[in-house]
């Protein structure tokens, strides 16, 4: 693993499904609370010569998610059941109004009655959410899916053996960051700090540490097989 100048543009995306590295050149796995623990490893597969990553010519997208169980919903009142979340939610991109919003800060699945539901109403100081209670009963069973706001997060190069080389940046990006801006908007899409290359069976690796779990797929998550995405952009030789 080197440093990096000025490199070639053979672009490609990196991702939680590991489609351009292949499945056995990727590892996905929850962090350990409040511990600076790996959640995802992209090895440089045999069929490039190696993997060129600079943080400011290439963006990261970066929605992560977690989890919380409701075993039985607590009775409405005003015509909303209020369920107070575990973790601290915020508005994305700064619109607290939900159809404003790129992605919703929480996907809610009700699983008494086998469907997704809406998020009524966010109170986000307060870190409780409303639903109608059309759709949310008194008693059923939620999963909840909030994005992850706590914490920091780090890119670190692993040489072939899977041993920590060093950090891509000394400093960690703190995660709301993903959350405060719109993504998919070239002007406000988020870049990360350091460089690197990495050459067969090298890794880079994304590190968290947070209170809170990081979940990459639940058989409860209502939209599609991961509940938490990334998409890293790089340079490859092939």
């Amino acid at each position: 693993m080197g440093e990096i100048t000025n490199p070639k543009n053979d672009a490609r995306s990196l991702t939680h499904a590991f489609h351009e590295v292949e499945e056995e050149n990727g590892y996905l796995r929850q962090n350990t609370p409040d511990v600076n623990s790996p959640v995802l490893e992209w090895t440089c597969p045999r069929k490039w010569s190696e993997i060129k990553y600079a943080g400011g010519n290439h963006k990261t997208k970066f929605v992560p998610r977690t989890k919380q169980t409701v075993a039985s919903a607590p009775e409405p009142e005003d015509g909303y059941v209020s369920i107070e979340l575990d973790s601290p939610i915020q508005p994305i991109n700064g619109e607290e109004n939900p159809d404003d919003q790129p992605y919703p800060p929480v996907v809610a699945f009700n699983k008494t009655e086998d469907e997704e539901v809406e998020v009524a109403e966010y109170q986000y100081a307060q870190n409780i959410v409303h639903f109608d209670d059309d759709y949310v009963s008194d008693g059923d069973e939620l999963v909840l899916f909030p994005i992850l706001v706590r914490g920091t997060l780090q890119y670190r190069g692993l040489d072939q053996f899977g041993h920590e080389i060093a950090p891509l940046d000394e400093w960690s990006e703190p995660i709301h960051v993903f959350h405060d801006f719109d993504q998919n908007k070239n002007e406000t899409e988020v870049h990360l700090i350091g460089s690197a290359r990495f050459t067969e069976s090298e890794t880079l690796a994304l590190y968290i540490n947070s209170e809170d779990k990081i979940v990459w797929e639940d058989e409860d998550y209502p939209r599609g097989s991961y509940v938490s995405k990334i998409e890293q952009r790089v340079d490859v030789s092939v």
